[in-house]
């Protein structure tokens, strides 16, 4: 029996499958459940292509027809269709492939980030800070070269089409045959046994298997969400504490790659920083993630996870008593680009300051729930996820300032949403900076 945790019915399609997969030649049929679910045209059909995975980890040989040629592959494809087109379940998902791309080791690697879960560009964003927590570092060049790999062998036999709606499809002939080739020789280029024992874990689901182990072979499955699952993994192999030194390293290390070039002593982002009084180190004093400048006032983000109880609440009164006494200096807490001094800040009693609480929750394959409310103070609170999505599109630190400003008026006591807050910074966004409510 699959396992699985989010498809309860799966069991049924599989077992439909299996009527007809049983009847073929495995290694004809490991091919051809490729090519269909690597097609970027069935990506909305999720389940089902999950379940023609597991038809293949599943299989028992009960003939022998062929699937060698487009015709084969053709006559495959009409008959399990009934049971694979996209039902009242299915959800479109974004058709990308390898359009997107993350940076690791001065490399830039091909993603995917339509793989039915929520952030999952912002999840990425930390993947590499998880390697290092979890001494994978190499492994993680592995599996990236890997992923990336195949979306780059692919990329002209599976581009979007423009289409905008959840789909059944065959594959076309070129990609048929490119997916022969592949098996034939580029697959033989990489480890597939290490990456395999990388990605195998005895409470694996089907939506979080990537092979298929059939005899002393192992063969790919081909699954978008490897690298969300490959996170899922490490993240296991640390503890709380690390979560949260994963998150903030994450965002702060974002903060330098998109303000590398800010290297003045006026700069709009110092990270990670803390309150020096008059001008000199207090060890007593909290470390923040990041704190920026706007032409409206000042951003303090927060990390709720570091406080306990109603800690919180008091390290924002110490920031308050500093900003009314007028004696609230800021500075980065180390000398990241080796000048004389740290770069610091004046932050005066009429500079208003916002407040960018958020959690260490970077990993989507888990569950999510907040109420919206940083401990017992009226705060909103997002995730480390929503940091990486406000850094990355956020006009200008201008808008970033008021969009909190606007959140704390009207959001998190008026509504109720489900993804992420990054979603309704969007959604406020383009709808130029303002959410019209209304009662209905």
């Amino acid at each position: 029996m699959i396992k699985t945790d989010a498809f309860p019915t799966i069991q049924m399609k599989i077992n439909k499958l299996l009527k007809i997969t049983n009847g073929y030649r495995f290694y004809d049929l490991v091919k051809a459940v490729y090519c269909i679910n690597l097609c970027i045209n069935n990506r909305s059909v999720l389940e089902s292509c999950l379940a023609l995975n597991a038809c293949l980890i599943e299989y028992v040989e009960q003939g022998s027809q062929e699937i060698n040629s487009y015709d084969s592959f053709e006559n495959f494809f009409k008959r399990i269709y009934d049971i694979m087109k996209p039902g009242i379940a299915d959800d479109y998902a974004v058709e990308d492939f390898g359009e997107v791309r993350i940076r690791y080791d001065n490399k830039f690697y091909r993603v995917i980030v339509g793989t039915g879960h929520n952030n999952v560009f912002a999840c990425l964003n930390f993947l590499p800070v998880l390697a290092r927590k979890t001494s994978h570092e190499d492994e993680l060049k592995l599996v990236l070269s890997y992923s990336s790999g195949i979306l780059d062998y692919f990329m002209e036999e599976n581009k979007n089409d423009g289409v905008v709606e959840k789909r059944f499809e065959i594959p076309s002939e070129q990609l048929f045959n490119r997916v022969q080739k592949f098996f034939d020789k580029e697959c033989k280029k990489y480890d597939i046994f290490k990456i395999a024992a990388l990605m195998k874990s005895e409470e694996a689901t089907i939506e979080k298997s990537h092979f298929v182990y059939k005899e002393d072979n192992i063969y790919p499955l081909y699954n978008v969400s490897l690298l969300v699952d490959l996170y899922d993994i490490w993240e296991k192999e640390i503890d709380y504490e690390q979560q949260i030194v994963v998150a903030n390293i994450g965002i702060i290390e974002r903060i330098y790659s998109l303000f590398e070039t800010d290297r003045s002593r006026s700069c709009i982002m110092f990270a990670p920083a803390m309150i020096f009084p008059d001008q000199k180190f207090d060890s007593t004093q909290k470390t923040y993630t990041f704190v920026a400048t706007s032409s409206h006032g000042a951003i303090f983000a927060i990390n709720a996870d570091e406080y306990e109880n109603n800690q919180l609440e008091k390290e924002i009164e110490n920031i308050e008593e500093y900003h009314k006494s007028g004696k609230l200096q800021i500075a980065e807490t180390y000398n990241r680009f080796e000048k004389n001094g740290l770069r610091g800040l004046y932050i005066s009693p009429d500079m208003p300051i916002e407040y960018l609480i958020y959690d260490s929750f970077t990993n989507p394959n888990q569950i999510h729930v907040s109420m919206g409310k940083a401990g017992v103070l009226e705060r909103k609170i997002c995730t480390a996820l929503d940091i990486i999505y406000y850094l990355d599109f956020m006009e200008d630190t201008d808008e970033l300032f008021e969009y909190l400003s606007y959140s704390k008026e009207r959001d998190y006591k008026s509504t109720f949403g489900f993804g992420s807050d990054a979603a309704h910074y969007f959604t406020w966004k383009y709808q130029g900076r303002y959410i019209d409510y209304f009662n209905a």
